[in-house]
């Protein structure tokens, strides 16, 4: 846990991300923690870098070490979850099929209702860290794009995208996002419901005017 002690956080912060670490380590597969944790140090390094508040470093630190906490739970615990809480969360019957997205939505409501978190921006950006949302705040931003290019993925244009994180977080998601869609549409998956209004949003805010275009 050195690398908790290099965060950016106060001495309660610290201990409260580490008594986070310890249950995703006990409760996940070593993948998924490993993966957690690199999800953590990269979107600490892209907070600092955006020189985000105080109080969002630390809610950043915690939905990036539980944003895949949701996977402690099998598909029809997560998919339960989902539909208890359906009216927080924008799903379509179909969403409720594509395995890949449920672990977010139920993750959300499992950290709230079982850890007592209660603080909306981590609860959101644990929520929507596989799909994204229209208007992601800064929290919002950071977690969705560390998990995806975290130090321990390697894909094409991945050393691009990391590039870009930490110059221009807004063509970062763009591109994370524009990204991920190649991705889905390779492998003949289906699509969350919201894909594409998201995907609007982000051009109409931020397609038209950013410096930088793709290589």
């Amino acid at each position: 846990m050195d690398y908790i002690d290099k965060l950016k956080t106060g001495e309660n912060e610290k201990n409260i991300i580490r008594n986070y670490d310890i249950l995703v380590k006990n409760d996940l597969d070593t993948n998924l923690y490993q993966h957690s944790v690199n999800t953590l140090k990269y979107a600490a390094i892209l907070a600092e870098k955006h020189d985000v508040s105080f109080k969002d470093y630390s809610r950043i630190c915690i939905a990036s070490v539980l944003h895949d906490y949701g996977k402690k739970l099998d598909i029809g615990q997560q998919r339960e979850i989902v539909l208890k809480n359906k009216k927080e969360v924008k799903i379509k019957p179909g969403d409720l099929e594509i395995d890949a997205l449920l672990h977010g939505f139920s993750g959300a409501f499992f950290i709230r209702d079982k850890l007592g978190i209660y603080d909306r921006k981590i609860i959101e950006a644990v929520k929507y860290h596989t799909t994204g949302k229209s208007d992601m705040n800064m929290v919002d931003k950071i977690v969705y794009i560390s998990d995806k290019i975290e130090d321990g993925r390697q894909y094409e244009d991945i050393d691009y995208l990391r590039e870009i994180s930490l110059k221009n977080i807004d063509l970062c998601l763009l591109e994370v996002y524009k990204n991920n869609i190649i991705y889905i549409i390779k492998r003949n998956k289906s699509f969350y419901s919201q894909t594409f209004n998201i995907w609007n949003n982000i051009c109409r805010l931020y397609g038209g005017f950013l410096d930088g275009p793709r290589r």
